[in-house]
């Protein structure tokens, strides 16, 4: 059954949102924080120093969701967005190509 938003619903969810917001950052300052002295641990064993610290980089990992067609639009579907990023690195080199030339000036 669907609820009515209320201000008191509201300020109870805006309250909730900002303590599992909080809970989270301070369990990933701690994750990182065991993380590090982990790592100084085993700053003597060299092999397993740089495992650890190359497992703290990998995480990372960039997503383009969106991006823009010729006429600016924003497009989001992720087939879209690769056919256009196809096109695009098509359009380049050609692009390059074309400004390339040398006109004779009469």
């Amino acid at each position: 059954m669907l609820q009515m938003l209320t201000r008191n619903k509201k300020d109870e969810y805006d309250r909730l949102r900002r303590e599992a917001k909080y809970t989270c950052r301070r369990k990933k300052t701690q994750m990182m924080n065991d993380h590090l002295l982990e790592v100084q641990s085993t700053y003597d064993e060299i092999r397993n120093f740089y495992k650890n610290i190359k497992r703290v980089g990998n995480n990372y990992q960039s997503r383009e969701t969106m991006c823009g067609d010729k006429n600016g639009k924003t497009l989001v579907s992720a087939a879209e967005v690769v056919d256009r990023q196809k096109n695009y690195s098509e359009e380049v080199p050609s692009q390059n190509k074309s400004k390339g030339r040398i006109c004779k000036v009469e």
